[in-house]
Parts: C-alpha cells; sequence; structure tokens
C-alpha cells in the first residue's frame, strides 16, 4: 500500500509485532526539512570562513562601498574568517535545535518537549543573530577600513528594516513555539482525565 511501511516485523518470544509506521504529508515534509536542515548547517559553518580565506579580494564597507588601491592581508583574511565563524557557530546551534523538531515531527512527535525546545532554541538564536549580525557587519566593515590606507577605523553598525523584519519573525516563531509548548500541556491534561 502507497504511504504504509509494508513490511512487519517478526514475532519476537510472543510478543505482538511492532507497530507500522504511517507516512503522511507531515512526516514526509518533516524528513525533508530535517535533511535539508543538516545540509545548512553544514552550508552555515563553511560558506563564510571559506568565503574570507579565499574569495574576498577587495575590501568592501559596511555599506556596500568597494575601497579601491587596498588589499587584504592574511591577518585581514583570518579576521574575517573568525568574525564569520563566531556567527556561523552561534546560528547552527540554533539550527540544530530547528533539525530537532523536524526530527521529532517525522517520528510522529510535533507537540513533544524535545521539539517544542527545539523550536524555542532555534527562535531565540535566531533573534539573537539580528544583533550579531549588525555586529559582523560592523566588524567587517572594521577589518575593511583597516586594509585601506585612506579610511581607517571605520566602525558602522547598522540597524535597518531588513533587521527589524528578521527580528519579528524571530519573535513570532518565539511566540508559536509557546503556544506549541500551551497545546502540548493540554494534550497532557486531557490524557490525565482519560
Amino acid at each position: 500500500m502507497i504511504g504504509y511501511q509494508s513490511k512487519q516485523a517478526p514475532l519476537v518470544a510472543g510478543l505482538s509485532p511492532a507497530p507500522t509506521k504511517r507516512y503522511s504529508p507531515m512526516t514526509r515534509f518533516a524528513s525533508i526539512m530535517a535533511a535539508a536542515t543538516s545540509i545548512g548547517i553544514v552550508a552555515v559553518l563553511l560558506f563564510g570562513p571559506v568565503l574570507w580565506l579565499v574569495f574576498v579580494d577587495q575590501p568592501v564597507g559596511a555599506m556596500g562601498e568597494v575601497y579601491e588601491n587596498a588589499d587584504f592581508t592574511m591577518t585581514d583574511r583570518l579576521l574575517g574568517a573568525g568574525v564569520a565563524l563566531v556567527g556561523a557557530v552561534i546560528r547552527a546551534y540554533g539550527l540544530l535545535g530547528l533539525r530537532t523538531t523536524f526530527l521529532e515531527a517525522r517520528d510522529g512527535r510535533p507537540l513533544s518537549v524535545a521539539s517544542i525546545h527545539g523550536l524555542r532554541r532555534f527562535a531565540r538564536v535566531e533573534a539573537i543573530m539580528v544583533l550579531v549580525g549588525a555586529l559582523q557587519a560592523g566588524l567587517y566593515g572594521a577589518i575593511a577600513t583597516a586594509a585601506n590606507d585612506a579610511v581607517q577605523n571605520e566602525l558602522a553598525i547598522r540597524f535597518g528594516s531588513a533587521e527589524a523584519g528578521a527580528l519579528f519573525i524571530a519573535l513570532l516563531l518565539t511566540f508559536a513555539a509557546q503556544v506549541m509548548a500551551e497545546g502540548q500541556k493540554a494534550v497532557q491534561e486531557n490524557a490525565a482525565f482519560v
């Protein structure tokens, strides 16, 4: 049958067979998203540092201006990669929580304690990443201006509409995780009455 596991576990010492696992659209989607999140974690950890170490040739300021006649030294590249790696590790920590949420949903436990904690962790980390991202952009600008003799020691930290939108979405996810926690409490209370 399509949508159901076709094989049953054999009987062991008089025990009943293991229940068949039903695959719903939610479990399929959760499985795909768990795999995509795992790939995303690796990509997040590699992208920023590799970009700084290999591909960045010319310094760009915090506002997108290119500084001509300036070259990055290996120290500048290592500093940039370090700043990128700090943000990447923080974001990967949040993505691990999201992956837990997807894995729990895949296994038929979308309202489990682990699932809710995973979503809360992801939402909180994303809220923190708004501030970390603004600080990172400022540090990238400072690294870029250190490589330019014409402009020295510029540190520009910005918080614009993109950052405000990201913060709003992170707070919305925090609220959704709280709603899930309340749903879990209601399920537990109903189970206690039965």
